[in-house]
């Protein structure tokens, strides 16, 4: 759609877009809540499901389709430029620049999922990550999800990337989300050395 085309050329001022496929489909079943979600299949390939049958669709579309495209875009393109991430930390920090590049773009709060978690949860969080980060065994849903254990709150992995991107940020005055989309899990570890 016309709507599509300028939002890619707007992402495309911030991150330069090459060698991705975008299916979009109508597949309200793959919809968790509101109009549309997302998902990076591999570094050339995302997939941006809707729920055009929502009673907010029509307000909600032109800026949640931004904000997703930005986002699994974004991971996208760290794929081709770093290998996928394999490690707890690794992915808290993927997730984190996604949703700050997100924000960066097309302005506005985070998403509800990347800062669910007050101080105190996730500070808990945070102490128990620290024994996870460099295993590349964790399981995946437990952090991002919450779906098999107590232990965890649901979308903690999310918050953790958003919490920890955001204290690289204000460190580094002078970076973005655009700017740190190439760089390396050493880069960002050699960053957080105090946080971590």
């Amino acid at each position: 759609t016309s709507e599509t085309k300028k939002t890619l050329h707007y992402i495309n001022e911030y991150i330069s877009l090459n060698n991705i496929d975008i299916i979009i489909a109508h597949e309200p079943e793959n919809v968790a809540f509101g109009t549309i979600s997302g998902f990076t299949q591999n570094k050339h390939t995302i997939n941006v499901d809707l729920n055009v049958t929502h009673k907010n669709f029509k307000k909600e579309f032109p800026l949640a389709l931004g904000k997703i495209l930005a986002h699994e875009l974004y991971h996208a393109i760290r794929n081709q430029k770093n290998k996928y991430p394999s490690t707890l930390l690794e992915s808290c920090l993927d997730e984190g620049l996604s949703v700050h590049f997100e924000q960066e773009v097309f302005g506005g709060k985070p998403p509800h999922y990347a800062v669910r978690l007050n101080s105190v949860e996730l500070t808990k969080v945070l102490k128990l990550a620290r024994k996870e980060f460099a295993s590349k065994k964790y399981i995946h849903d437990d952090w991002f999800f919450g779906e098999n254990t107590k232990k965890i709150p649901k979308s903690a992995g999310y918050c953790i990337g958003y919490y920890l991107v955001k204290k690289i940020l204000k460190d580094n005055l002078e970076t973005s989300p655009s700017k740190l989309v190439a760089k390396n899990t050493k880069y960002f570890l050699s960053k957080l050395k105090k946080y971590i």
